[in-house]
């Protein structure tokens, strides 16, 4: 029919346009959640404690740290949630709307160890995640270690806690984090357009490099000896055993690592669920196949896109190719499928949990762990 090839274009970038309105308006929600949080920590006795607002996640090129507040009572790393609904603690689980948002107690819990590895003014054990919601009705309680409260009394939480922090450790804690957060703020080094990555060096590369520094180094040894074998006998015997060891440890550096059939069944097949990444809750699938020929190989695609938590976020798929050894699953981005604008693909490393097969845990970088969940029944 004519036309219709455009009709189904125009359909699909109405699609984008649509959820990228979704997402902005996400964003813009989150954004006022941020400034609200920040205008009721602006409360606090400014002569005895320090706000940071809005700061680069240390390690992670793309995720940031909505609130670092320093006082007596310790550090505190806070992530605002402008959530609708009811939020309950229920068997030390938060809960929005009686369903479970453990990505968010992860993702704040995750930040407040990387910002405790910034200063050594203070022990971890006093720098405290919390997740403060933009609400004005009270919100009190914890939940494991992630302490839990809204803009009505964050405040109040907060300066009620006893003081562990001396005024120079306060100032200590202070500079320490200012200094690693202004690093961590600073831009990365744009690249240029034609720079090539350099090319990783092959086991066989890296075995003739090997071979050649053993060389040069079995040729001092010998030279050492032989000068050495005019003055003392006994050093000389010494050496040349020396000697004979590092051509036996030369040999058997050139012969070829032993082939293992590493069994790649426990991670074939489809995995589901939700995970955290840059503050935001997102859905996440992962299929993974193996690559005939080889006993390790495989080729992975994953898909992303909105959750219950975060409906406004966008979708996008890319494939992956990595290997299954020892018990670790690794795998690296390859060309993208569906791309939404500024996402960049990444890979990651899993392993199939101990205690349940039917778990996939491990880490996307830049972004908080996972946990997928295998879908029984489907190929």
């Amino acid at each position: 029919m004519a036309g219709e090839s455009a009709s189904e274009a125009a359909r699909r970038m109405r699609e984008k346009a649509e959820r990228l309105s979704r997402a902005a308006a996400h964003y813009d929600k989150g954004a006022e959640g941020e400034r609200a949080t920040a205008a009721a920590l602006a409360a606090l006795p400014a002569d005895s404690w320090t706000v940071f607002h809005d700061l680069r996640w240390p390690g992670r090129r793309f995720a940031n740290v909505d609130h670092v507040v320093v006082g007596p009572p310790g550090v505190f790393v806070i992530d605002s949630k402008n959530w609708s609904g009811r939020i309950d603690v229920q068997y030390d689980a938060l809960r929005l709307n009686g369903r479970r948002r453990e990505p968010a107690v992860n993702g704040v819990a995750e930040a407040a160890l990387a910002v405790a590895g910034l200063t050594r003014a203070v022990p971890p054990t006093q720098v405290f995640p919390v997740l403060c919601f933009a609400r004005e009705e009270p919100v009190t309680g914890w939940t494991r270690d992630v302490m839990l409260c809204s803009l009505s009394n964050v405040v109040q939480m907060l300066t009620t806690r006893p003081a562990v922090l001396d005024e120079a450790s306060r100032r200590m804690t202070c500079l320490e984090l200012d200094a690693a957060l202004r690093s961590a703020t600073a831009p990365e080094p744009r690249r240029p357009v034609n720079a090539r990555p350099r090319r990783a060096a092959t086991p066989a590369a890296r075995r003739t490099k090997k071979s050649s520094g053993l060389a040069r180094l079995l040729a001092v040894v010998v030279g050492v000896a032989v000068a050495l074998a005019v003055l003392v006998v006994p050093a000389s015997k010494i050496l040349g055993e020396f000697v004979q060891q590092i051509a036996a440890s030369e040999a058997d550096a050139d012969q070829p690592e032993p082939r293992r059939d590493l069994d790649r069944r426990s991670v074939l097949g489809r995995w589901s669920g939700d995970y955290t990444c840059g503050g935001n809750v997102a859905a996440g699938r992962l299929v993974i196949q193996p690559v005939e020929g080889s006993p390790s190989k495989v080729r992975a695609v994953f898909g992303f896109g909105p959750s219950a938590e975060d409906a406004a976020l966008a979708e996008g798929s890319y494939r992956l190719t990595g290997t299954y050894r020892d018990g670790v699953l690794t795998l690296r981005p390859g060309k993208w499928i569906e791309r939404p604008p500024g996402y960049t693909a990444i890979g990651f490393e899993a392993a199939v949990a101990a205690e349940d097969p039917d778990v996939l845990t491990g880490r996307i970088p830049e972004c908080a762990g996972f946990e997928l969940t295998r879908e029984r029944g489907k190929g």
